[in-house]
């Protein structure tokens, strides 16, 4: 992202709205010094979501079964250095191992947690927390999120925020985040491709070891990594629809 004062900086200067969500049992938590046990989260999903206002935002999140919550108060953390302001959302699960306080004194703004008992002047913050945002970002999105968001389904202030955000001027990146059998499940493939044909940006996931001990592709991108793909999406494509010919000599 660079200076606060750069080019790329100013031009994500506006909104961005940036969204976690994802089962994470996890250890230790460098960034926020929040600590929990080994949990089982093999059917949870704990989207985490964070509306970033204003100057590049950031946000952080929780992923896979076992330790991605660090890198949701890191992505935060690395957003924010470069001028951002984020508003955060959590889910009831995603409280379970990064608290509403923490995200609150990342972000130096309240969480969002409950749809029904919103801060947001008209009490509909799906509707609300979007329509200023240049982007959604969910980071990790887990194997249940991507389903629910590649059907439609909105139970939650999370799946609700990205059903209801203005398709033609907030586009939605997703960062899968899960065991590597559960992103090669066929299931997850298509819901990856129907969502890719609804114009979703997929960022990663990547290849390695995993927290449940496997290893393959599933791990979500490191902050650092999320924080270059966010900044080159909004960057203009000057060779885009270019052929360019490239010869030895």
């Amino acid at each position: 992202l660079g200076r606060r004062d750069s080019p790329v900086a100013k031009h994500l200067a506006e909104r961005l709205i940036f969204k976690a969500c994802g089962p994470a049992a996890f250890h230790s938590c460098p960034a926020c010094a929040s600590r929990a046990g080994d949990i089982d989260c093999s059917d949870a999903d704990l989207p985490y979501y964070a509306n970033l206002q204003r100057d590049v935002a950031a946000r952080t999140e929780t992923a896979m079964p076992q330790a991605h919550a660090y890198k949701v108060c890191e992505l935060v953390r690395r957003l924010q250095d470069e001028g951002a302001t984020v508003q955060v959302v959590m889910t009831a699960g995603a409280q379970q191992f990064v608290t509403a306080t923490t995200m609150q004194a990342l972000s130096g703004r309240p969480v969002e947690t409950d749809q029904w008992k919103s801060s947001t002047g008209n009490a509909m913050p799906h509707i609300e927390l979007t329509r200023n945002a240049d982007a959604v970002i969910v980071a990790p999105a887990t194997a249940d999120f991507l389903a629910k968001l590649a059907h439609g389904l909105a139970d939650d202030l999370l799946t609700a925020l990205a059903l209801a955000r203005d398709r033609t001027r907030t586009p939605l990146l997703v960062a899968p985040a899960m065991n590597v059998e559960m992103w090669d499940n066929p299931a997850t493939q298509r819901n990856i491709a129907q969502l890719r044909a609804d114009g979703v940006v997929i960022l990663g996931p990547a290849s390695g070891a995993q927290a449940c001990g496997e290893t393959g592709f599933g791990r979500m991108l490191e902050p650092h990594e999320l924080l270059d793909d966010i900044v080159s999406f909004f960057q203009p494509k000057t060779l885009a629809g270019r052929k360019v010919l490239l010869t030895a000599g």
